[in-house]
């Protein structure tokens, strides 16, 4: 996202204050949570085969649906559940330094499957000829492991079509709900009520939900594409799906001109 003016900064700290609302206090941590997580440790690891693919499976030797139903009711009621979470997470732009959960994870499972595969191929060949057999069947197995790097490619390949399923489904999502919006605000603008009679009803119909304060601060109205600077109490000023990228672009912690480029290529690739 393009740098957001001093402005537009003082005036993110200060939404609340403007609009009002229920005065909530954060709530502590659950000390529940904590002990689930905690027991969550260790895993199993196993594989598990289907008609066209292989799945390396970690299970957790608890599940979230263990918990009490107010402890769900708090942490899942909120247009977030634990799978849409993983989804972002994994998803999401690495701190810088850092290699994204997803490229971890894939190495881990992908470095798994193929020890699994060397140690099978070692066990059924090595040792088990004539000494000429068993020295070329070496030879072959250290060729196969030395040729491991070279599936890189073929993996970033299945990270970019598992990643564009992930940011098309959620701008989906975050189409339908912009488009609410926008029709609420333009039903706004007929009846010609003033910017700050606009942003109050704003307030009052989305004012808990997920994006609340990204719309309410002007955050998620700092792209640079239009003529006319976009602001939320005039609809003709910005677009439903500008205003979806913007949102997603925020959630996945990436730049907006990158996160439209991988939203077109994916609607394009859809229609074909």
């Amino acid at each position: 996202m393009p740098n957001v003016p001093d402005k537009l900064v003082n005036e993110t700290k200060h939404w609340r204050e403007k609009f009002g609302g229920i005065h909530r206090k954060p709530r502590p941590w659950n000390a529940d949570v904590a002990e689930f997580l905690h027991d969550c440790w260790p895993t199993e690891v196993f594989l598990r085969e289907g008609a066209n693919t292989t799945d390396i499976v970690l299970r957790f030797p608890l599940s979230s649906k263990q918990l009490s139903e107010q402890i769900q009711h708090t942490y899942f009621g909120h247009e977030m559940s634990l799978s849409m979470a993983l989804d972002e997470v994994v998803w999401k732009a690495p701190e810088k330094g850092r290699h994204s959960c997803w490229s971890r994870l894939a190495k881990a499972g992908y470095d798994a499957y193929w020890a699994a595969w060397m140690h099978l191929l070692n066990v059924v060949y090595s040792e088990h000829l004539f000494p000429e057999g068993n020295k070329q069947t070496d030879i072959w197995l250290a060729e196969l492991k030395s040729a491991q790097r070279s599936r890189s490619s073929s993996g970033r390949r299945s990270e970019l079509e598992a990643e564009r399923k992930s940011y098309c489904r959620r701008f989906d999502e975050l189409l339908r709900w912009c488009k609410d919006l926008h029709d609420f605000v333009k039903q706004c603008n007929e009846e010609k009520l003033s910017k700050e009679d606009v942003e109050r009803r704003v307030f009052q119909k989305i004012s808990g939900q997920r994006h609340d304060h990204n719309v309410l601060s002007a955050k998620a109205f700092c792209w640079t594409k239009n003529r006319i600077e976009p602001v939320l109490h005039d609809s003709q000023s910005w677009r439903p799906r500008e205003l979806a990228l913007a949102l997603l672009a925020l959630e996945r912690g990436l730049d907006y001109d990158w996160v439209a480029r991988k939203i077109r290529a994916g609607c394009h690739r859809k229609r074909s």
